[in-house]
């Protein structure tokens, strides 16, 4: 949705190749007409012949690599052509050889560029795709929302791929387990055959269910693990709006954050709406609305109708009776009590963006996104816009930075400070001891070991030029 407008899509035709050659430039500037010519790559063959990159042979003013029997494969334009010398391109094999002469612009040095060859066996270069297989062949597109169900695999809502995505964490391997890569829509089915839009959140009911927030759609959807049918739930596709009601009667907008409390009951963060929303499971799918108002994007504790929350995200259910929220456009964590609707401010002060580690109000966050019960007492949540991950103690409200630097987005596996994420949306926990990170803008799956503050990356493969892995 937002997120997804603000994210480089590439075009679909050519831009992961899978195999090749790829040539990169390894000095600086890039030549000209007249500075150097411009290349035009090729292979010059006269037999059983091979060129090497480089500068192309040419003879007299053309600049056209040729070959003893064969015409040349590349070509050198430029503004005048020098003769004499020996081409700079070495041509090997029977039969082959270059002309005389290096075609050459009016400043023909000055613009001379140097390449580095990679070659691509198999796989894909790093980045947005949809490609199941290990952990570093797998490619996901802007994935959101991520939850573990504590038994070795971990679910992802891969919202660019309008896929839901599972981790075996043993093997590494990812899968698809329902929808189809880059297609959209909003038919119920099993795996491939059904449909979502830009699913955002994710939660497990400890029973063999997913729930899935499918955003675009307005829709609340159940995925069977064991076999990845999928139903609709709540809401109704293209029926965008507020009403409480029972199963497709009940109206959404732009629903985001997702939650179980893992005895048939759902919250949910209707975004758009600024309203935490409950389906009661054991009850024909009945949609209430538990806190906030509709259409009322503000700031106030209260109980129940009389709080507000100004486009609240992630939902984290703490196993007994409360619920948190991580309340994105206010900059705070909320906690509900659900039973009686009490909305009380647990860390950071409205209106207030930071990164300042504090307890309650001293506390600071710049967009949180994700949130996760660890199951320890603790809150974890996607700072997203400082591009960390942070840790809240439910019974002070005290908050430290676990892993990550604010403000330096960047894709470094490491420990604590070391390691970086590039806005990262979704936060799971597993309950014993390890975090799981939907790193948004990296299009990776990244895991925390909390107590040491050991990020790695268990799917996927950042996309940007010149990040790498690092040790702590």
């Amino acid at each position: 949705m937002r997120r997804l407008a603000l994210t480089f899509l590439a075009a679909a035709a050519g831009c992961c190749p899978t195999s090749g050659v790829i040539s990169f430039p390894t000095s600086a500037g890039v030549p000209t007409a007249g500075q150097g010519g411009t290349a035009t790559s090729g292979v010059a063959s006269g037999g059983t012949g091979s060129s090497a990159t480089g500068a192309s042979n040419g003879t007299g003013a053309t600049g056209a690599a040729t070959a003893a029997g064969s015409s040349g494969g590349s070509t050198s334009t430029g503004a005048t052509s020098a003769t004499g010398g020996t081409g700079t391109t070495a041509t090997t094999g029977a039969g082959s050889s270059g002309g005389t002469g290096q075609a050459s612009g009016s400043a023909g040095s000055s613009g001379a560029t140097s390449f580095t060859t990679l070659t691509v066996f198999a796989g894909q270069l790093g980045g947005q795709g949809y490609a199941d297989g290990s952990a570093t062949d797998a490619r996901f597109w802007a994935a959101d929302g991520v939850v573990a169900d504590g038994a070795g695999h971990v679910f992802v809502a891969d919202t660019g791929g309008n896929t839901i995505r599972e981790i075996d964490l043993a093997t590494g391997a990812v899968t698809t387990l329902a929808g189809l890569a880059a297609i959209y829509g909003s038919a119920d089915g099993t795996g491939p055959a059904a449909r979502f839009e830009e699913p955002y959140g994710l939660t497990y009911d400890g029973a063999g269910n997913l729930f899935v927030a499918d955003t675009i759609n307005d829709t609340i959807r159940q995925v069977v693990v064991a076999t990845g049918a999928v139903t609709t739930i709540a809401g109704a596709a293209g029926a965008r709006g507020s009403a409480d009601g029972a199963g497709t009667a009940a109206t959404f907008w732009y629903p985001e954050g997702i939650a179980s409390d893992g005895a048939g009951h759902l919250f949910v963060s209707d975004t758009n709406n600024c309203t935490i929303r409950e389906i009661d499971l054991t009850n024909g799918a009945a949609v209430t609305t538990l806190a906030g108002t509709a259409g009322s994007c503000t700031y106030a504790d209260g109980t129940g109708a009389a709080a507000s929350f100004n486009l609240p995200n992630g939902l984290a259910y703490d196993g007994t009776a409360n619920l948190y929220v991580a309340d994105s456009g206010n900059q705070v964590i909320r906690k509900i009590v659900v039973s009686t609707g009490v909305v009380t401010t647990l860390a950071g002060t409205e209106g207030v963006t930071g990164s300042a580690d504090g307890t309650g109000t001293a506390a600071s966050f710049d967009t949180p996104n994700g949130v996760a019960w660890d199951g320890a007492g603790n809150l974890l949540v996607a700072d997203s816009d400082n591009s960390t991950i942070r840790s809240v103690v439910a019974t002070s409200g005290v908050v430290t930075t676990i892993a990550g630097s604010a403000q330096l987005q960047g894709f470094a596996d490491g420990t604590g400070t070391a390691a970086t994420f590039h806005f990262p949306w979704g936060v799971g926990a597993d309950g014993a001891g390890h975090a799981y990170v939907a790193d948004g803008y990296n299009d990776t799956v990244r895991q925390i070991v909390e107590a040491t503050g050991a990020v790695t990356t268990i799917g996927g493969l950042a996309p940007h030029e010149g990040h790498a892995d690092a040790t702590g």
